[in-house]
């Protein structure tokens, strides 16, 4: 159940009374269980942990080792397990990288969650992410047996009201040692979803984007795997819209859709939404391009990537893996 007690915050005209959300873990899996006449969509971690119900109509955007997220059009839940022994100091990292990537951002309220039986904190803010989306970000963080799971959400501030009830069943649905069952399979990512995600940090597609652009729909959908001895960056890109090209004064370039956890790009500093616009001096009009650009190199080569972060331009240093 989500707590109200209420630690110092800005005035509470601004604060949200959010709905209670949910936890995930590392390597979830999916099964269907009957109830009625209707199935209902359940993650199952492998380990035995917990599972809990995906909200109706949500589907599971990507995985990438220990994080996956689900989401809609307009809402997403990123959820990460982690090794780290410190909720606080998770936490601590997760806001300084809202802060960094999101703008206008302002932290509107701070209590306490609890879920499969287990209390941790929840931070509730407001900003614009970096799809230039005025949203609602919510980040839980608890400490469970074996490490830490933190959720990572981002609603438009249009849609907040729509979703909260989703928020708040999925809470309701987490249980805590759950039996491992041989019998389930890894879930399908959703490639239609893909490039609607608005996760936090991430904020990649404008709802009017999603489900109509093509390009940009094949091009965050992540590449085929590298063949052997070929590099990889570690992030999924999609194509530069033409508003963000004239918003931004660019003619080109690869906007960073999502970045894999402690993958080369990662561990370099990269974030979602920052945009290509060349490697290795070599300019990259778009996301094709720089997937072609990658491809060409050889894993343990270094490649530098000149970027565009909001208004500043700089470049990334970046050890290509494998």
């Amino acid at each position: 159940m989500f707590h109200r007690d209420r630690f110092p915050s800005p005035a509470s005209s601004g604060c949200f009374h959010g709905g209670r959300i949910l936890l995930a873990a590392l390597g979830l899996v999916l099964i269907l269980a009957a109830s009625g006449a209707s199935a209902q969509t359940v993650y199952a971690d492998p380990a035995g942990r917990f599972s809990l119900d995906i909200p109706k109509n949500w589907s599971v955007i990507s995985r990438a080792g220990g994080r996956v997220t689900i989401g809609t059009r307009s809402s997403s839940a990123a959820v990460t397990f982690r090794d780290d022994a410190s909720a606080d100091i998770v936490l601590s990292q997760l806001l300084d990288e809202t802060a960094r990537s999101w703008t206008r951002v302002a932290v509107t309220e701070r209590s306490v969650v609890t879920t499969a039986g287990a209390t941790g904190s929840v931070v509730i803010g407001t900003g614009v992410n970096p799809r230039s989306v005025p949203s609602i970000f919510r980040i839980a963080v608890v400490p469970l047996q074996g490490g830490i799971l933190s959720i990572e959400s981002a609603v438009p501030k249009e849609h907040y009201g729509l979703t909260r009830l989703a928020l708040e069943n999925l809470e309701e649905s987490v249980m805590a040692g759950v039996p491992v069952s041989p019998a389930r399979t890894e879930p399908a990512v959703d490639r239609d979803a893909a490039e609607m995600e608005e996760a936090m940090r991430a904020g990649i597609v404008s709802r009017e984007q999603a489900g109509t652009n093509e390009t940009a729909s094949q091009a965050a959908a992540p590449p085929p795997p590298a063949a052997k001895g070929k590099a990889v960056l570690g992030v999924r890109a999609r194509d530069l819209s033409e508003t963000e090209g004239l918003r931004l004064g660019l003619e080109r370039g690869a906007v960073v859709a999502a970045v894999v956890p402690e993958g080369p790009a990662h561990r370099a500093g990269l974030l979602a939404g920052d945009i290509v616009t060349r490697l290795d001096g070599i300019p990259i009009p778009d996301a094709s391009a720089l997937v072609h650009a990658v491809s060409r190199r050889k894993p343990g080569e270094t490649a530098v990537l000149e970027i565009r972060r909001g208004e500043e331009t700089t470049r990334i240093r970046i050890e290509l893996g494998g």
